[in-house]
């Protein structure tokens, strides 16, 4: 069972020791690499096997993406 957070951009973690400040799931996987992935045309389920992250993650991702572009984020529903 996946955990619950309060947004889903709780995830998307950024330090500037680590991998130059980009924001990352976990400290490590770039929030980019999973969207990447899906533009690439691969599944949720074929990202989350192969970078070992779970769909809250993915979701996160998104969600910082919207951010990024404008989107107010504390307006979108989501099912963690």
């Amino acid at each position: 069972m996946e955990n619950y957070y309060e947004s889903p951009l709780d995830l998307i973690t950024s330090d500037p020791a680590i991998r130059w400040g980009l924001p990352c799931i976990r400290g490590q996987i770039p929030a980019s690499l999973p969207l990447l992935r899906m533009a690439e045309g691969a599944s949720i389920e074929g990202v989350m096997q192969e970078l070992g992250i779970s769909r809250s993650e993915i979701l996160a991702c998104l969600a910082y993406a919207a951010r990024a572009v404008g989107v107010e984020t504390d307006r979108l529903i989501h099912p963690l």
